[in-house]
């Protein structure tokens, strides 16, 4: 599917559409405006170290000593459509952890955090406030991201993406995406296709849906498995009888591209019909909340992660950090916002212990030449310096893994502690 040439060209001016009503940041409410510092708590240039594999840690304790390394994150934290509270509070725990774990370096880390309020303005402004700061790098997430990346690319300054939802981030050299959640669908495919002989699949009726589509088949075609039924729903739908009878009828398992509000709707309807089918969902929208809702019909789920679940092991200092620093405990943090926050300033870390004196420019040097080991929380490679040729648009996809999460009586639980490349996938080959 996505080797024919004029879908490769649709997918990657679509994606932002795509990702909107597909991809899970885990959506709540939360308040901020200009840029604040994470929690209580830009410099010269250089050249990166000469290691080429980082792997290393901020580590010990001690006093912390010289001018703070700073960072900023943008997001969409007080209001907008839709809001990510996490990012910020998993960034405030971030910046708490390494600080009292002995900075970066010896050096303190400062994280300021811009809510761009779901304005485009504002995140215009967000991304022109990292450039006069003079952060060392930007991280977060923004359905406004064409109106950040560009501001950025300008000024040479480095933005690692939690969830790259324009052409700008999947392309552009200052971009580092660690994970692209279109991955994501990929892995449904494939996943999918170890069990599934009859597969629907059910999306929200927006343009960009055959996009998707085209990813799962993608997918589901490299895992040897069959076309899937597919089933659109309005995107203000209320009663899911109809789509439910849909995706029930004459199939063994339904994949899901549906957000928490949609499946709190669409999972009483297919009970309802009597329903027996597997489930498949995305993280952060399958997640805790609907397992607990609906144990019945998620008994043997799979969520596809872009980072192994909050549950697995190599998690252990990002649970222990969010108790310590007293997060929101309502909000979900196994989820793309929360795991990819920690994740994108962990390769951001990693980085800037690389640099003899750390600043955009001499991250952004560093970036593009270095390999850096996330393992095992997230990719063992995380490189930029040969751009993903497989398919064109995806030039910085250079990292295409997922992990896998079940549900077992009403819990969700990890099903892959590792993540698994889907590579074949993204090619369409078996």
């Amino acid at each position: 599917m996505l080797r024919d040439q004029r879908r490769r060209v649709l997918l990657a001016g679509a994606v932002a559409a795509a990702l909107a009503l597909t991809v899970a940041l885990a959506a709540c409410g939360g308040g901020g405006s200009s840029a604040t510092e994470a929690s209580s708590g830009g410099s010269g240039g250089g050249e990166p170290s000469s290691s080429s594999d980082v792997s290393s840690t901020s580590g010990g304790g001690g006093q912390l000593s010289g001018e703070p390394i700073v960072v900023m994150d943008i997001a969409t934290n007080s209001t907008g459509p839709i809001t990510y509270p996490e990012i910020f509070e998993t960034a405030g725990a971030y910046e708490e952890w390494v600080n009292s774990h002995g900075g970066i370096k010896g050096r303190p880390l400062k994280i300021l955090t811009c809510d761009d309020k779901g304005d485009p303005n504002e995140s215009a402004k967000c991304a022109r406030e990292a450039v006069s700061d003079e952060v060392v790098a930007a991280t977060g997430f923004s359905f406004n991201s064409e109106r950040i990346e560009p501001i950025l690319n300008a000024a040479k300054l480095p933005w690692v993406p939690i969830s790259p939802a324009s052409e700008e981030e999947l392309n552009a050299e200052n971009s580092f995406p660690i994970q692209a959640p279109m991955t994501l669908l990929i892995g449904l495919g494939e996943k999918s296709a170890e069990s599934c002989k009859s597969p629907s699949l059910v999306t929200i009726d927006v343009p960009s849906a055959e996009l998707s589509l085209g990813l799962f088949e993608s997918g589901s075609k490299a895992g040897g498995g069959s076309s899937a039924k597919v089933v659109k729903v309005p995107p203000t739908a209320q009663d899911y009888t109809s789509q439910v009878a849909q995706a029930a009828d004459g199939t063994d398992c339904i994949v899901t591209l549906l957000g928490e509000a949609n499946l709190f709707a669409f999972l009483p309807a297919l009970q309802q019909g009597g329903g027996t089918q597997q489930i498949f969902g995305l993280q952060g929208n399958l997640n805790a909340k609907v397992a607990e809702k609906f144990p019945e019909a998620t008994e043997g789920a799979i969520i596809a992660d872009s980072w192994p679940s909050l549950e697995a092991p190599g998690w252990s200092e990002m649970r222990e950090a969010l108790q310590q620093s007293g997060a929101n405990s309502e909000l979900e943090y196994d989820s793309l916002a929360g795991l990819g926050t920690w994740g994108d300033l962990t390769y951001i870390t990693k980085v800037v212990e690389t640099l003899p004196e750390p600043s955009a420019a001499s991250f952004l040097a560093a970036a593009n030449k270095i390999t850096v080991d996330l393992a095992p929380i997230g990719p063992k490679v995380v490189q930029f310096a040969k751009p993903f040729t497989g398919v064109p648009g995806f030039a910085r996809v250079t990292t295409r893994e997922v992990a896998y999460e079940t549900i077992e009586d009403g819990k969700v639980k990890p099903l892959t502690t590792e993540l698994e490349d889907v590579t074949n996938g993204w090619l369409g080959k078996p």
